[in-house]
């Protein structure tokens, strides 16, 4: 890992995923040839009879849909927008803009020049701030120090906010990331909340920004570490709209299910599945999966897809994006 990807590190995880296509697509012609066999004992299927051309059918399946999750992959991520009602938000945060970045991963297959792109497609959008949440890096800061430096030129009206994602945790150097995100100019949310705007507003005219660390460090026995809803949002002003950080959904239906009234939570982590059949995983696993939910008619819930991707560079049935959310009065 470095500054950018190796050809070697692209080479192989696009190996890998052409691989995981190649044995999916050979699972599900000899499931339909079984099935066809088990029920239409008499009857020959010429496509799926012929083993040789059954398995010819799953490599030409395997070229195609990789070339196309590999072409996926490669484009700039998509701006989805969403619009989120609030109901106490008050007057002078109509329209405010929060633009979401999570799971970048750079590391192996992403690198410096993908996230130059990502931060100018952010500056575009004008965000009045920018909500990073968790699985930035899959590397130390000794690294990833250089890759990681185009985050500082991310231009926002009210600040940068992160939080961590499991890999963050993976990466064994997550105090470090802490120390080097704050010299790129944002605030770690470490299970702590701000008020935004943080200047020269009355509390009336605030939300509460509470971030909760992820899970996995629990699981990794990270001292100090861990999802502590109680210190992110005991403190939180309860006339004020409450807007939290929380890395994985299953943290997030946590949140909801807890005493605290919630407005808004943001979450990544599911990458939409990344690509066929690792999606259906994803899906069945997760309380959240992609997209923006109502939970009791109380919270919105809004899970981003992800930025980039997950050492394989293909995405099948999922999208990048870059999420640029709105609040609006109900």
């Amino acid at each position: 890992m470095g500054e950018n990807p190796h050809w070697l590190s692209l080479v192989t995880y696009g190996t890998f995923g052409s691989l995981v296509q190649l044995f999916t697509a050979l699972v599900v012609c000899e499931a339909v040839h079984f099935v066809l066999k088990l029920f239409f004992k008499r009857k020959k299927f010429f496509l799926v009879s012929n083993k040789k051309i059954r398995h010819f059918l799953a490599l030409a399946y395997a070229v195609l849909i990789s070339t196309y999750g590999l072409y996926r992959a490669s484009q700039p991520p998509a701006v989805k927008t969403v619009s989120i009602p609030i109901a106490k938000l008050p007057e002078s945060l109509e329209g405010f803009k929060i633009v979401q970045l999570t799971d970048i991963h750079l590391g192996p297959t992403v690198g410096k020049k993908r996230l130059e792109t990502i931060v100018g497609i952010v500056n575009s959008l004008k965000p009045d701030i920018l909500a990073m949440t968790g699985d930035l890096v899959d590397g130390s800061v000794d690294i990833l120090k250089s890759a990681v430096e185009p985050m500082k030129d991310i231009k926002t009206v009210h600040g940068k906010f992160f939080i961590t994602g499991n890999h963050e945790y993976y990466t064994g150097d997550v105090d470090n990331w802490f120390q080097h995100l704050e010299t790129l100019g944002y605030t770690v949310l470490h299970n702590s909340n701000v008020k935004v705007p943080r200047t020269d507003v009355k509390a009336a005219q605030q939300f509460c920004l509470a971030g909760v660390d992820d899970i996995d460090a629990v699981r990794m026995g990270y001292d100090g570490h861990g999802p502590d809803i109680a210190q992110a949002l005991s403190s939180c002003d309860p006339t004020q709209p409450v807007i939290v950080l929380a890395h994985q959904p299953k943290v997030a239906k946590k949140i909801v299910d807890s005493i605290y009234k919630v407005d808004v939570i943001l979450s990544g982590h599911t990458h939409g599945g990344q690509m066929f059949p690792l999606l259906i995983g994803a899906y069945l696993i997760n309380p959240f999966f992609a997209g923006l939910y109502n939970y009791k008619d109380q919270t919105y819930v809004y899970v981003s897809e992800g930025t980039a991707y997950w050492g394989i560079p293909m995405r099948i049935g999922s999208t990048m994006e870059i999420t640029d959310i709105t609040l609006t009065s109900r």
